[in-house]
């Protein structure tokens, strides 16, 4: 090779030693500017998420501060303070998830004698979703573990898996698995009896036989087992008032069963319906008293959501019992928190 050549050469070589270079420079500078592009987005995330969280702590604290708090109804002050947010501010959504039926606890008795029965799908029964439940066990998720069962809508609209469990009108079998689930099995068929026996008697058990029922295991198993109404009469559907209403209790359903449901329905469309005068309203016949273990005015459970600027926080929420309820006042504990966001 020559001088000329070998000069040639080193020129070209320094050439592509120049564009490696400086493509490797336009490679770090880009890297950088994406490194710096994701802490934005990072930032920003958290920025929103903790706007998020500030909203659901002010939504919770109101429903703490309820002026009512023996009963929860459409007339109390959150609602106002949800309806009237600014378009620049979250906006929150809340809704009672356990004024309907449980079908993990539920006695398929109450689907079978309402129109439920006539809403099952594929062929189904009552007698199907027991023996099923029976096999799989409880479902956390509705659609998951029923919607084999009933519609998505139907679903949606009178049933949950989110409730506590009423000593007196939860399927015993449903209970017996609880106290597995808290306890052991060991335990389970002795405690089964002592509920078999409760039936048996026909008598609503009170708090003092609901002490002794749970025994040495009370705190474990209470509140998910407790002897509180199960269904917000100011928050139910129709349907299901009409359920516990209509069913008929030893034999007979009440004769003024639909007095009943055109009080409810009548009244908690003007007012908040109270403990005070739901006890008015109910039968008080020892042969319905029952009712009173489903109709109340409290919602156990409910679930919130708080959107904002392509971001959301979804949590669900228990009331706790008065006897349970945090210091400070708080009567409520989180049970399920969900942040999703959707990136443009």
């Amino acid at each position: 090779m020559t001088r000329s050549d070998q000069s040639g050469y080193s020129s070209v070589s320094a050439l592509i030693l120049l564009l490696f270079l400086s493509t490797l420079a336009l490679g770090v500078i880009g890297y950088s500017r994406s490194a710096a592009n994701q802490y934005l987005r990072i930032e920003a995330l958290y920025e929103r998420r903790e706007i998020l969280e500030t909203a659901m702590e002010e939504l919770i604290a109101r429903m703490s501060s309820d002026p009512t708090p023996d009963a929860d109804a459409p007339s109390d002050p959150v609602w106002s303070w949800i309806e009237n947010r600014s378009a620049g501010e979250p906006q929150v959504k809340l809704e009672d998830i356990s004024s309907r039926f449980n079908l993990n606890f539920m006695r398929t008795a109450m689907l079978e004698n309402s129109s439920f029965s006539s809403m099952m799908i594929n062929g189904k029964s009552p007698e199907d979703l027991k023996q099923n439940r029976g096999e799989r066990g409880f479902a956390t998720d509705l659609a998951e573990g029923y919607g084999e069962y009933f519609s998505e809508e139907d679903l949606r609209k009178y049933f949950t898996v989110y409730s506590y469990a009423n000593l007196n009108v939860t399927y015993e079998d449903s209970l017996k698995k609880l106290y597995e689930i808290r306890i052991d099995e060991g335990g389970a068929l002795l405690f089964l009896s002592e509920i078999q026996s409760l039936i048996a008697t026909l008598i609503m058990a009170d708090e003092q036989e609901m002490d002794r029922i749970l025994g040495a295991e009370k705190e474990r198993l209470y509140p998910l087992i407790n002897i509180e109404p199960l269904i917000n009469v100011n928050f139910a559907e129709e349907e299901i008032l009409k359920a516990v209403l209509y069913y008929p209790y030893r034999g007979t359903t009440h004769e003024k069963a639909g007095d009943f449901l055109e009080i409810i329905r009548a009244e908690r469309s003007v007012l908040e319906i109270d403990g005070d005068r739901l006890s008015e309203i109910l039968p008080d016949e020892e042969e319905y008293l029952r009712i009173r273990q489903y109709l109340g005015t409290r919602t156990w459970f409910w679930k919130a959501s708080v959107e904002y600027e392509e971001a959301e926080l979804t949590v669900i929420f228990a009331r706790l019992p008065e006897d349970r309820e945090r210091e400070g006042g708080i009567p409520f504990r989180i049970i399920e928190w969900q942040f999703l966001t959707v990136e443009k």
